[in-house]
């Protein structure tokens, strides 16, 4: 039996395969386009007609495709099921708490051990040490794909059984990476607007991002607390200042539907009585849906 089936060949799949192969891990293979697993093959890895086959060929199975849509269409078949009993199942295609949630029911139905991950790194980071995959659900199940995680991302940690977690946590680094990279975006578009060299704004921002990082992670403890009282600087003044970076695009006939999204959110918490408490008060706001949600 091989040590681990990969699902999924694209291009992190074909990462995660090709590092496994590199590793000295007997690995086998497959994807729904066979000729994606050409050069892999070539490298030593098994190919697998059908998913069931790449399911029974190895003791720990990692599927990364592109959603649990995908997943399902070839795991929740008759045939597939029959070989999950007693395998270690790791799932890291992109989901919800929810449905990581409901893939372990159905999991633990089928008598396989239930992990869900999340990869936060590019197909490139895939073997580094400083690469980050975090993981939940069935300890046993992690335990018995450990190895395999470990060499795919140095920085590998296991949050706990509820098979949510993972995903609940990469959803909220993904969100402030995000929202970080539109700020970026559109401070240079702000740059523009107002004639200050755009270049000139990429080089002052690497600078001023070193102190970006620790006030993020201040404001995520007070949000987290609930204690938004004492601050530097009320949101009613950054409402303003939001104001005004709406005016700077549309006087430049640029879009304003960033400043105008944001400012929107600090309006509602102006209006609810958070003007003169920490930016993190937006996350009383952010609980509630909009009027128009």
């Amino acid at each position: 039996m091989a040590d681990v089936g990969v699902l999924g060949l694209g291009d992190m799949g074909a990462a995660l395969a090709q590092t496994l192969l590199t590793a000295g891990f007997d690995t086998v293979v497959w994807n729904r386009t066979s000729s994606r697993a050409d050069a892999l093959v070539g490298a030593g890895a098994h190919w697998a007609d059908t998913a069931e086959a790449a399911l029974g060929a190895a003791d720990v199975v990692l599927v990364c495709v592109d959603d649990y849509a995908a997943t399902d269409s070839f795991l929740k078949t008759p045939q597939a099921e029959s070989t999950l009993r007693g395998r270690a199942l790791v799932q890291l295609s992109s989901g919800s708490p929810r449905q990581a949630r409901e893939g372990k029911a159905w999991a633990d139905g089928m008598g396989a051990h239930y992990v869900d991950g999340a990869i936060m790194a590019f197909p490139s980071e895939i073997g580094g040490r400083e690469t980050t995959i975090v993981a939940s659900g069935d300890e046993t199940g992690f335990q018995r794909a450990e190895p395999l995680l470990r060499a795919l991302a140095g920085n590998t940690a296991y949050l706990g059984s509820d098979a949510g977690l993972a995903s609940a946590l990469d959803q909220a680094l993904i969100s402030g990476v995000l929202g970080t990279i539109l700020g970026v975006v559109n401070g240079v578009l702000l740059c523009e607007a107002g004639g200050f060299p755009a270049a000139q704004y990429a080089e002052i921002l690497g600078g001023f991002m070193t102190t970006l990082g620790a006030q993020a992670q201040a404001v995520a403890r007070r949000a987290a607390e609930g204690d938004y009282r004492e601050t530097q600087a009320a949101l009613r003044t950054w409402a303003r200042a939001l104001e005004h970076a709406a005016e700077t695009t549309r006087e430049a006939g640029a879009s304003d539907e960033v400043a105008r999204f944001i400012s929107g959110l600090f309006r509602r918490a102006v209006e609810a009585g958070h003007g003169d408490h920490d930016i993190a008060a937006l996350i009383e706001v952010l609980r509630k849906p909009a009027a128009d949600g």
